[in-house]
């Protein structure tokens, strides 16, 4: 699921002089700063996308710091409900104790060896629509950030 984007930075050298000028506290807080911001239209897009029979998934997704330093943040856009998945990439359900699935649709008991659930991507698309805003987004928290620094 995790596919890593690389950015490349144009002007890297006064960047790092920038970036020096704050203390290694403000500089790992101002990455996470633009990395969160820079993460939030894929969240808000795949919220949007999210199957909504209950809206759970959709108000499940977040954003997570994966890691941080002073040079580089590592974000996560996701979920922890365990059905996420599933509705993702699609899949077949099997029962894992029982001879058959039993479940009821309309007042009718229905007894199947699997079920197909077909993929309903949320994430991936959110992702792939949004990167070049998210990459503007980090670039204008950092623009902001540096011209304050700059002062």
């Amino acid at each position: 699921m995790s596919n890593p984007v690389s950015v490349e930075v144009i002007g890297l050298q006064e960047f790092a002089a920038a970036l020096a000028r704050l203390s290694a506290v403000a500089a790992e807080n101002n990455l996470i700063l633009a990395a969160k911001a820079g993460a939030m239209p894929i969240r808000n897009a795949a919220a949007e996308g999210a199957p909504k029979k209950t809206r759970t998934l959709s108000r499940s997704i977040h954003i997570e710091i994966l890691s941080s330093s002073r040079a580089s943040v590592e974000v996560m856009v996701g979920t922890d409900v365990i059905y996420a998945a599933i509705h993702e990439f699609g899949g077949v359900i099997t029962p894992k104790k029982a001879k058959a699935l039993a479940f009821e649709i309309g007042g009718e008991l229905i007894f199947a060896k699997s079920v197909h659930i077909p993929a309903r991507p949320y994430l991936r698309p959110a992702f792939d629509t949004n990167l070049e805003k998210a990459k503007s987004e980090i670039a204008a928290v950092l623009t902001k950030l540096l011209g304050e620094v700059a002062r």
